[in-house]
């Protein structure tokens, strides 16, 4: 199941990615918490430094900004509110 899932993600994300950078920023996060679940810590380190990136392409000024376009993604509850800071805290203790 965890392939099939990343798999999809993964397949979002590239959909995702050059039209829709915020909503591809919270399927990158999913795609960081997925592999540092699975004991990866480079790819997790690798798509949490996207989601970084693809957050940094939007406006995340106030609260409606930062409201989480997705409830979950794969088996990952994101949160209400999400941006940089959330991502960096939450895959703790990765560099990332």
């Amino acid at each position: 199941m965890k392939e099939e899932t990343v798999a999809r993600l993964r397949r979002m994300l590239a959909e995702l990615e050059k039209t829709e950078p915020r909503r591809a920023a919270e399927v990158a996060y999913a795609l960081a918490q997925t592999y540092r679940r699975l004991g990866n810590n480079e790819l997790a380190v690798q798509y949490g430094r996207k989601s970084l990136a693809l957050f940094d392409k939007c406006r995340m000024e106030t609260e409606e900004d930062c409201a989480c376009r997705f409830v979950t993604l794969g088996d990952i509850a994101l949160p209400d509110l999400i941006h940089q800071g959330v991502v960096r805290e939450r895959l703790q203790p990765l560099q990332v």
